[in-house]
């Protein structure tokens, strides 16, 4: 007479595949964690960009975006005066950069080349983060100087300033 219950082998085999669906659902969720991320920092450069475009014309005073390191894992895009940046390259004070973007940790920024389509956008060398990546103007307009490109683990985006209206306008992912 047989008793109740599963064999060894039923176990197993249930349990193997539960594993492999466990693997298959952590394999789909983590790839959607990464393009949040992404996604998250594109909406805050968006915000930010349209923060310092309401700021430049509240002050009324040419502001430079800058791309700059926070830490060693964070980045942020910050504003400063133009004058005040120029003044600092004189060996006045350096300028007092305020912070409009802080993005997500492992979220790096770069200054990708002049915003044109015939020409593709690649790193500048040296990255120099005293550049403005765009001029934000006392009468509301945006003068791209730099695409920018936001990378999180494999996956970039590069973004392009809008120059009549806030905001930045997302030419595309690269894995």
């Amino acid at each position: 007479m047989r008793r109740p219950g599963f064999t060894l082998i039923e176990v197993i085999v249930v349990l193997g595949v539960l594993a492999a669906l466990a693997g298959l659902a952590l394999a789909t969720l983590s790839g959607s964690r990464a393009d949040r991320v992404m996604n998250e920092a594109v909406d805050r450069t968006a915000h930010g960009v349209a923060s310092a475009r309401a700021r430049a014309m509240l002050e009324g005073t040419t502001l430079g975006l800058y791309a700059r390191p926070r830490s060693d894992s964070h980045w942020m895009l910050a504003v400063a005066p133009v004058s005040a940046a120029a003044a600092s390259e004189s060996g006045a004070a350096p300028p007092k950069y305020r912070s409009v973007v802080i993005y997500p940790d492992g979220v790096t920024v770069q200054a990708l080349g002049p915003p044109t389509d015939e020409v593709e956008a690649t790193p500048t060398q040296g990255s120099d983060s005293d550049s403005p990546v765009a001029l934000l103007l006392p009468d509301g307009r945006c003068l791209p100087r730099s695409e920018l490109g936001l990378t999180h683990k494999d996956q970039t985006v590069r973004l392009r300033f809008r120059r009549l209206t806030p905001g930045v306008e997302r030419l595309g992912s690269e894995p």
